[in-house]
């Protein structure tokens, strides 16, 4: 990695179409500041970590997925959420 700048080049609209199957997802200690809209997509995800990153808001694509049954929040600047989550735990 050539510096925290990289990763969300990484997280980008194409990649997250491409790994619409992908069931985990951790971010923890990512130097994220946002997650895209099109998180959404992955309506495979079952574990979503955003430990350690400054992410403040969740996108409202978040209620797209089906079924996110572990939502890790601890230590993150998300604080209030929309979307409509069905069936997770923090």
């Amino acid at each position: 990695m050539n510096g925290p700048e990289t990763l969300p080049n990484v997280l980008t609209t194409k990649f997250l179409k491409a790994v619409c199957l992908l069931k985990v997802l951790d971010l923890q200690d990512a130097p994220l500041d946002y997650l895209l809209g099109e998180i959404g997509n992955l309506y495979c995800l079952k574990y979503l970590s955003l430990r350690n990153t400054k992410v403040d808001a969740m996108p409202r694509s978040i209620g797209q997925i089906q079924e996110l049954p572990i939502l890790y929040l601890k230590q993150s600047l998300v604080h209030d959420y929309q979307g409509g989550l069905r069936g997770f735990k923090t």
